[in-house]
């Protein structure tokens, strides 16, 4: 066509100029259909990604929840056992308290029992024996 256009009769030009503006209207449509195609899979792709990363973000804001409340309950335990520890220690200074009272009361009869002397060795050996056991049961 392009070498002889004169060759061709006016009906087959137009026949021929019909088919070319056809195949090129066809090769857009084809050309728009494609890249039309190339979005939906470019938004499906983003909207999976976008999907994804929701999940991963809400997984991670759960297991730092999960972690937080392993945290919490840890500390509670922890000050449970420091209340604990002093309950116990209130008691035992209670405690210490009345043996040291205790202790104190026999040091004191000690005391005496030194300052008034004692008639025999006998009555000393004996009176020691008692006050060293009474001070190992309230502990010096």
């Amino acid at each position: 066509m392009k070498q002889r256009p004169e060759d061709l009769s006016e009906g087959e030009l137009f026949y021929i100029q019909v088919s070319v503006k056809l195949r090129d209207k066809e090769q857009r449509r084809r050309e728009r259909v494609r890249r039309q195609t190339v979005y939906v899979y470019v938004l499906a792709g983003g909207s999976i990604l976008i999907l994804a990363l929701g999940i991963l973000i809400q997984w991670q804001n759960a297991e730092k929840r999960k972690e937080i409340n392993n945290l919490e309950r840890q500390l509670e335990y922890e000050i449970e056992s420091a209340k604990e520890q002093v309950e116990s220690a209130k008691e035992q200074a209670r405690t210490s308290k009345i043996h040291e009272r205790g202790r104190m009361c026999y040091q004191l009869l000690r005391d005496r029992n030194w300052k008034q002397g004692y008639g025999t060795v006998e009555e000393y050996e004996e009176n020691k024996r008692r006050f060293d056991y009474c001070e190992s049961e309230w502990g010096k």
